[in-house]
């Protein structure tokens, strides 16, 4: 790796670089050449934190793959799009439960406890009187 700070203090100087003595036209050039080899270098650390904080919140996807957490179909995926397979997935496994919950909310009693003669006797057993209603499905939430 360049020193730059060294280069620069040595550009300012008037003493030879390394025995060589530079030319006045050339010091510019080289404090340019600086200039850019600093800025591809801070470009090139920007990029390089990026990655590695992308890398530490995707670790888990190729963890999952490597303990069989994560299915083997997302071999040699990109880990961003294992993620968004994943997700869309569950939002997939959301919305399919939220319609069963949506539809058990909506059911009508099939019958009142009453109505079942030959079960007096399971009716206390069960926690029910013989003016509650029954419901095929449990999540009702009833009248």
């Amino acid at each position: 790796m360049i020193d730059t700070k060294e280069l620069r203090r040595k550009l300012r100087s008037d003493d030879p670089i390394d025995h060589i003595d530079i030319h006045a036209n050339v010091k510019p050039v080289l404090t340019e050449l600086l200039d850019r080899l600093e800025a591809v270098e801070k470009e090139r650390d920007s990029y390089k934190f990026a990655f590695s904080e992308y890398s530490e919140k995707t670790e888990w996807v190729q963890q999952g793959i490597n303990d069989g957490t994560v299915s083997a179909k997302y071999l040699c995926w990109h880990r961003a799009d294992v993620m968004s397979d994943l997700l869309r997935a569950v939002e997939k496994e959301r919305d399919a439960l939220r319609a069963k919950i949506e539809a058990m909310e909506r059911q009508v009693p099939i019958c009142r406890a009453e109505d079942l003669r030959y079960a007096e006797n399971l009716l206390p057993a069960l926690g029910l009187m013989p003016e509650d209603k029954l419901y095929a499905l449990p999540g009702a939430k009833g009248d």
